[in-house]
C-alpha cells in the first residue's frame, strides 16, 4: 500500500475509515490525511498488536493489506452494519517502515489520543464469563446487583491477567491521555472505563481489605510485593489515569516504576510509551528517534531522572544490567528497562535492601540532588562516601533449605569480622566499632524487615526463629518446618519465610574493617562499599582496570549504618571526606 506523505507542519495524521458491513463481509477501509489543528472527529483504538506472524487481510483504498489477527478481530468487532467508523489505528495509520515518520507520529501520540472523541479499549474476544460480566457491571456499580451472587463476574476480573492488553507498555498512555471516559470492549459487549473499574472496586473491596493488600499509586515507591501490585493493576491504572490528568501529573520516575512489569515488542518503547504522560513540571528532553541505540535511549532517561534529583533513589529499586542483558553497551548504572519484569522474583532484590524506616543511609546531612551524566551518555559522575572494602563473601544458594544450612558459616564470618583489626584513622575507629556491633545478625539477614512488608521493623520474635534455625543447621534438636506444615504464628516459620524473601541468590559479605552486609549475587572481595548522597541504601562498586572508573554492582544492606549514622557522625563532623566516582 502506498502512503500519502504527511505534512508535519500542519500536524497531520491519517485516519482509517472502516466502512459499514455485516460480520461476514470483508473489512473494507479508506485512509485519509487530516490535520489535528482542524479538530477532526474520530475514535482512537487501544489494542494489542499480537503475534506478527498471525495475519488476516483487510482492504485499504483498494489494496489488500495483511494486518495482525488481533487487529483484524478488533476491527471486525467494532465495525457497524449501518455507519462507517472513523478511527486512528497505529499499525496502519503510521507508515511503519518509514523511521522518520514513525518518530514524528509517535511523538504526537499523546495529542492523538487526547484529541479523539473517545478511546476504544479492545481487550480481546469474548470468553465464557465476559458477556454476563459486562451485562452485570452497571448494576454492580449502582448497587442493584450483588456481585458475590454471580461468580462469572469475579471470574472474569481475576482472568484479566491473562489478557495481554493489561500488560502492554502503550496501554498506560492510551488510557491515561483519553480526554473522555474510554470505552472498554470485549467481543460484542462494552461499558465505560469508569463502570469497568467501578465494578472491580466493589468486587475487590472486601477481599483486599481483608488481606490488607490495597496499595495506591502514592505508596508504590519502595513497595516490595510485586504480586500484590499485579493483582490490583486495574486500580492502579485508574489511579494513574487520574494523576496524569491531574494538576501535577506524573514524573518519569513514577511512570517507570509503575510500568516496570509492562511488555513492549520494541525495547525503545519502554521509554517512548511514557513520554507523552509526563507532567509539565517534569518534561523530559528526550527526542523520539528509533535510530538511536537502545543503550543511549535508556541512558537519556536516567540522565533526566538524575537531573530531577532522584537518581540514586531510583537506581536502588531497579534491576541493573547483568551479563545476560540483551541490550549492548548498556552502562552499569543504567537499568535494563526491557528486563524489569515481575517474573524475576517476588521481591526485587534491590527493593529488599531498603530499610523499614523513613531515614536513609545517606541521612539528612547530604544534598539529595546528586549525579551528573556526561555528554557521552556512558559516564555518571556521583558524589559519595567510601564505607569500606569487601573482604570475605558467601553466595547464598537459591534453595532456602540450603541457605539455612549456610547459617553457621555466616555466623562464623560475622564473628571473625567483629574482631578484625581496623585499618582506618583513630578518630573513625570508635564509630566503626559501634557500627559493627550495634545490629544483631538476625536483623541484618532480613534487612531488619518483617516478612511481606516494606514498612515494618522485624519483630523481636524473629530472634528465636533465627536461633532455632541456626541450631538445626548445626545439628541441634530443632527441626525445620516444611512448606506444607508451616504455621506463620511460630517464630521459626515466620523467620524462615522472611529469610526466603531476602537470602536466596544474594551475597553475604564482611569488610576489611569488620562491617557485615548482604548484597547482589555478583559482589566480590575487593569491591568497594559506598554511600551515594541522596541514596536510600549503600551501593557496591568495582574499579575498572584503569583505576579511574567504576562498575556499579548494585544496592546492598550494611548493618549499623542504614539510618544515616555514617553521614551524620563522620561526614558532617569532618571525619570523612566525600569522593567523586565516575561510574560507567
Amino acid at each position: 500500500m502506498d502512503y500519502t506523505a504527511l505534512n508535519y507542519a500542519k500536524r497531520e495524521i491519517r485516519l482509517l475509515t472502516v466502512r459499514s458491513g455485516s460480520a461476514e463481509d470483508p473489512i473494507d477501509c479508506g485512509l485519509t490525511n487530516v490535520s489535528l489543528i482542524d479538530r477532526p472527529t474520530y475514535f482512537a483504538l487501544s489494542y494489542v498488536w499480537g503475534n506478527p506472524n498471525e495475519r488476516a487481510p483487510i482492504t485499504i483504498e483498494g489494496a489488500v493489506v495483511q494486518v495482525t489477527k488481533k487487529l483484524w478481530l478488533a476491527l471486525r468487532s467494532l465495525r457497524s452494519e449501518t455507519e462507517d467508523l472513523i478511527i486512528w489505528v497505529d499499525a496502519v495509520c503510521i507508515n511503519q517502515i518509514d523511521v522518520v515518520e514513525r518518530n514524528e507520529q509517535v511523538a504526537m501520540m499523546g495529542d492523538i489520543y487526547a484529541s479523539a472523541t473517545s478511546v476504544l479499549v479492545w481487550i480481546g474476544e469474548a470468553d465464557d464469563s465476559s458477556d454476563v460480566a459486562f451485562d452485570l457491571m452497571p448494576g454492580i456499580v449502582d448497587g442493584t446487583v450483588d456481585p458475590h451472587a454471580h461468580s462469572e463476574t469475579g471470574g472474569f476480573y481475576f482472568g484479566l491477567s491473562g489478557r495481554p492488553w493489561f500488560s502492554r507498555a502503550w496501554t498506560v498512555q492510551e488510557l491515561a491521555l483519553a480526554t473522555n471516559d474510554p470505552v472498554v470492549i470485549c467481543g460484542s459487549k462494552n461499558v465505560s472505563w469508569s463502570t469497568f473499574v467501578g465494578a472491580w472496586k466493589v468486587i475487590a473491596k472486601r477481599l483486599f481489605s481483608e488481606l490488607g493488600q490495597v496499595r495506591y499509586l502514592d505508596n508504590m515507591v519502595g513497595t516490595d510485593n510485586i504480586e500484590v501490585l499485579s493483582k490490583i493493576k486495574l486500580d492502579l491504572l485508574d489511579d494513574l489515569r487520574r494523576q496524569v490528568r491531574g494538576k501535577y501529573g506524573c514524573s518519569l520516575r513514577q511512570l517507570l516504576i509503575f510500568s516496570r512489569t509492562s511488555e513492549a515488542s520494541r525495547a525503545e518503547d519502554r521509554i517512548y510509551a511514557l513520554l507523552a504522560m509526563l507532567s509539565k513540571y517534569d518534561h523530559a528532553s528526550i527526542d523520539i528517534d528509533y535510530r538511536k541505540p537502545v543503550s543511549v535511549i535508556y541512558a537519556e532517561a536516567m540522565a533526566h531522572i538524575f537531573s530531577a534529583g532522584s537518581g540514586p533513589d531510583f537506581i536502588s529499586g531497579m534491576w541493573l544490567p547483568d551479563p545476560g542483558s540483551q541490550i549492548p553497551d548498556l552502562p552499569s548504572w543504567v537499568p535494563d528497562f526491557s528486563a524489569q519484569t515481575a517474573e524475576k522474583t517476588t521481591v526485587p532484590i534491590p527493593l529488599a535492601f531498603r530499610p523499614p524506616h523513613p531515614r536513609t543511609v545517606s541521612g539528612p546531612g547530604a544534598d539529595a540532588i546528586n549525579g551528573i551524566v556526561h555528554a557521552d551518555m556512558k559516564t555518571l559522575e556521583i558524589r559519595a562516601l567510601s564505607v569500606d572494602i569487601v573482604q570475605d563473601v558467601l553466595l547464598f544458594d537459591q534453595s532456602i533449605d540450603v541457605c539455612i544450612r549456610q547459617l553457621p558459616e555466616v555466623e562464623a564470618m560475622a564473628a571473625r569480622a567483629i574482631e578484625r583489626e581496623m585499618s582506618i584513622s583513630e578518630e573513625q575507629q570508635p564509630f566503626y566499632e559501634h557500627y559493627r556491633r550495634s545490629e544483631p545478625l538476625w536483623r541484618t539477614l532480613v534487612s531488619d524487615k518483617r516478612r511481606s512488608s516494606g514498612y515494618d521493623v522485624a519483630p523481636v520474635s524473629y530472634e528465636a526463629g533465627f536461633r532455632a534455625l541456626l541450631s538445626s543447621a548445626k545439628g541441634g534438636e530443632h527441626t525445620l518446618p516444611s512448606d506444607e506444615d508451616e504455621d506463620p504464628a511460630l517464630p521459626v516459620s515466620e523467620y524462615r519465610q522472611a529469610l526466603q524473601e531476602h537470602l536466596p541468590r544474594r551475597t553475604f559479605f564482611t569488610t576489611q574493617n569488620g562491617l557485615v552486609g548482604v548484597g547482589m549475587p555478583d559482589v566480590r572481595a575487593g569491591d568497594q562499599v559506598t554511600i551515594w548522597f541522596g541514596g536510600p541504601v549503600p551501593f557496591v562498586v568495582r574499579a575498572y582496570e584503569d583505576g579511574r572508573t567504576y562498575k556499579l554492582i548494585g544496592a546492598a544492606y550494611v548493618a549499623g549504618i542504614m539510618e544515616g549514622q555514617m553521614v551524620d557522625e563522620l561526614y558532617c563532623e569532618d571525619l570523612a571526606d566525600a569522593i567523586t566516582l565516575l561510574v560507567q
